[in-house]
């Protein structure tokens, strides 16, 4: 019998695996251009994963005792990896051996020194005792520098890319937070770290991503499955991050956008044909821990990503590719291992394994990723969660469920600590939905004076049911009224149970200010800081009109709401349109020079039709053109009625500054707040270039916009 050429017969199979795909309607998507970074600075000091705010936030949480951040802190500094006594133990030819366990060389040590490293260089960051701050930093040190000293060849084993894949992109987080010591760094401890992972790391890495290597020997690169690409992405952009090296980073990027593998984030992940909201993984009907690692790790690239975009805009914010593609994949996943039913397209793996249904193996078993995923898009970027059908609601029902999440030794530690920002975002405008009720926390009447009563009612919409939210920098919050500028207070300093909630000028004191405490079905209570009692809905009633005021904690329905943010997201990019017209506000022939006119004009999807409206002080903002980068600015500064609006160079005056009021309908007006007067288009005309301008305040229909979401 002659020998069966199996390359051949591989090529075969996905020749009709990729034919299947087409006739199943399944879709990798289109390859993109990688529209890579040519120039940008890179940001330090906050361990690749992880910013200086997230640090200063948990500081400040873990020593007020606020939860969950001080349940996230005892947790993890509860398990060995923070012991004070860790000792590292590392090999010179790590190795790791997926057939043959019996030949790995310090496997299971570089996983758990990598995860210790990490740990302990997070609670140097965090502990307000400078002693265990200074021990822990001392034995992050040590971890880091045992490694460097020791390893002198590179990653090996048939597995060698989840060996160094799924290490050294926390070794790299941990070497970027030790660079702060100075001392480490200029005893030669910093570039010894980074030294071993560019010639020890990053080869293996770059070899297993250009050729992977099945187990006969032959190159085929759908071969093995895609958490095992995503794994060496995350790996090789955090040593692009830590290494100032851009030509690295980028090439993680490329993989992640356009690699040849199962790990591309668009052959990873599907879209559902029949859920919008959802994406099915590569791997799902393999088991759920491999898929929840897949997803783990494209997770972890984008946060990277969004964590350098933070320090220069140049940089891609990944979690925003493909239509939040991996916001889906996590909901897809998420709703399943909750206990839900998805949707599922059979998948022929490329050696022929047929997964004709999503897999049970695995189901319900946790992995620390959720968190990281629910609060960049729910509280930084304020995407609704709070019904089956909003986009982040899944993903937000597994973070609860195992809040605070755990430590893992693929995945970066003390997740619920750094990730969590808290229900809100200091200066940002919410309502707040009793869940019992389904009601909306409103202003009687939309009444501005002192002493105004506060009660639940239906949700209208209107500027009653918005509040302003501000972090008073010790615990507390102060919930502002938008319609007033008014504080939610308690009457009369009272601390009874049964005391009135009512709207008072600000005056900062105990009574006004608020403790937003997370309970365990990821819902909120507010804590009356003076009494030390909830805001709640008098009987626990839900007629629109009930009363609300404070009572002892109990922790019932009565007692619970959701902070829903409304209006304009800060730093999001938004077309405005103008419903009587349907037309956009655009900004003529595509100009990006200064005093470029301003029109109404059909939507093209045009970049000269998208603003990034970002906040710019208390209650205004500034629109940025995504084309111009220039602002929306009235000309000159003009007040009176008919002044023409326009692009110009951003420059902070209060020509450029604009409030936007809810109108309730849908819609909002745009207020100059130099002249108080709304942007208008001029004579409620409707054609294609029809102009604009500012005019005074009429309500009419060439004063409205809807603000479209891109």
């Amino acid at each position: 019998m002659g020998k069966i050429d199996l390359k051949s017969i591989k090529k075969m199979l996905f020749i009709a695996f990729a034919a299947a795909l087409v006739l199943s309607t399944v879709s990798f998507g289109v390859t993109v251009n990688p529209s890579l970074v040519s120039a940008a600075t890179f940001t330090h000091g906050g361990g690749i994963l992880y910013t200086q705010a997230d640090f200063d936030r948990a500081k400040q949480k873990v020593a007020q005792g606020a939860s969950p951040w001080i349940e996230a802190w005892n947790a993890g500094k509860s398990t060995s990896f923070a012991s004070p006594t860790y000792t590292p133990n590392p090999v010179p030819a790590p190795a790791r051996w997926g057939g043959h366990p019996e030949w790995n060389s310090g496997n299971s040590q570089l996983f758990n020194d990598s995860e210790a490293a990490l740990v302990h260089a997070i609670i140097w960051k965090v502990s307000s005792d400078a002693t265990e701050a200074n021990n822990s930093k001392l034995k992050a040190q040590q971890i880091v520098d045992a490694w460097s000293s020791t390893v002198n060849t590179a990653v090996g084993g048939d597995e060698k890319q989840l060996l160094a894949g799924l290490t050294g992109y926390r070794l790299a987080a941990a070497a970027d937070i030790l660079s702060a010591d100075s001392a480490w760094v200029n005893a030669g401890k910093f570039t010894a770290a980074k030294n071993m992972l560019l010639n020890y790391f990053l080869p293996s890495l770059r070899d297993y991503l250009a050729n992977h290597y099945n187990k006969n020997g032959d190159t085929y690169p759908y071969y093995y499955r895609g958490n095992q690409d995503t794994a060496p992405m995350v790996t090789i952009m955090a040593i692009g991050v830590l290494c100032d090296d851009l030509t690295i980073y980028n090439e993680a990027v490329n993989e992640f956008k356009n690699g040849n593998h199962n790990g591309r984030v668009t052959h990873y992940l599907i879209p559902s044909s029949s859920d919008p909201n959802l994406a099915q993984s590569e791997e799902s009907g393999r088991d759920q821990p491999h898929t929840q690692l897949g997803i783990g790790m494209l997770a972890t690239m984008a946060q990277i990503s969004y964590n350098q975009k933070i320090g220069d805009a140049s940089f891609e914010d990944l979690y925003e590719y493909s239509n939040r593609l991996i916001l889906k994949g996590f909901e897809y996943t998420a709703k399943y291992n909750n206990g839900g039913t998805v949707p599922f397209t059979p998948i022929w793996t490329y050696d022929w394994r047929n997964e004709p249904v999503i897999s049970e193996s695995g189901r319900n078993q946790m992995r620390p990723i959720y968190e990281m995923v629910w609060n960049h898009y729910h509280n930084v970027k304020g995407f609704a969660d709070s019904d089956p059908a909003d986009p982040v609601y899944h993903s937000k029902a597994r973070a609860a469920a195992f809040r605070p999440e755990g430590i893992h030794t693929d995945h970066q530690p003390f997740t619920t600590l750094l990730y969590t920002t808290g229900p809100v975002v200091s200066g940002e405008t919410y309502t707040l939905k009793n869940p019992n009720s389904g009601k909306m926390l409103d202003v009687a009447n939309g009444g501005t004076a002192n002493g105004t009563n506060v009660q639940i009612y239906q949700d209208n919409g209107n500027d009653a049911q918005r509040f302003t939210i501000i972090d008073n920098g010790d615990g507390t919050h102060r919930l502002l009224a938008v319609q007033s500028g008014k504080a939610l207070e308690v009457a009369g300093l009272g601390t009874a149970d049964g005391t009135n909630v009512q709207l008072w000028t600000y005056l900062g004191g105990a009574n006004q200010k608020w403790r937003i405490v997370l309970n365990p079905d990821g819902t909120y209570k507010l804590i009356d800081s003076n009494s030390g009692k909830a805001l709640d809905v008098n009987g626990t009633g839900t007629a629109n009109g009930t009363n609300v005021q404070i009572w002892t904690d109990t922790g019932g329905a009565a007692q619970k709401w959701e902070f829903i943010r409304s209006g304009v997201v800060s730093g999001a990019t938004y077309e405005l349109q103008n419903p009587n017209s349907g037309k956009m506000l655009d900004v003529s022939g595509n100009s990006t020079a200064n005093g470029a006119n301003v029109q109404i004009w059909q939507g093209t999807g045009g970049t000269n039709q998208q603003w990034t409206i970002t906040k710019d002080g208390i209650g205004t903002y500034r629109l940025i053109g995504v084309q111009s980068s220039k602002a929306l600015d009235v000309f000159n500064g003009g007040t009176v009625d008919g002044t023409n609006v326009q692009i110009w160079t951003y420059n902070g005056g209060a020509f450029q500054k604009w409030k936007i009021s809810n109108n309730g309908d849908g819609t909002y007006k745009l207020i100059d707040s130099n002249s108080n007067k709304m942007l208008d288009v001029n004579g409620g005309g409707t054609t294609n270039g029809t102009n604009v301008q500012i005019w005074t305040n009429s309500s009419s229909l060439g004063q409205k916009w809807k603000l479209v979401r891109k």
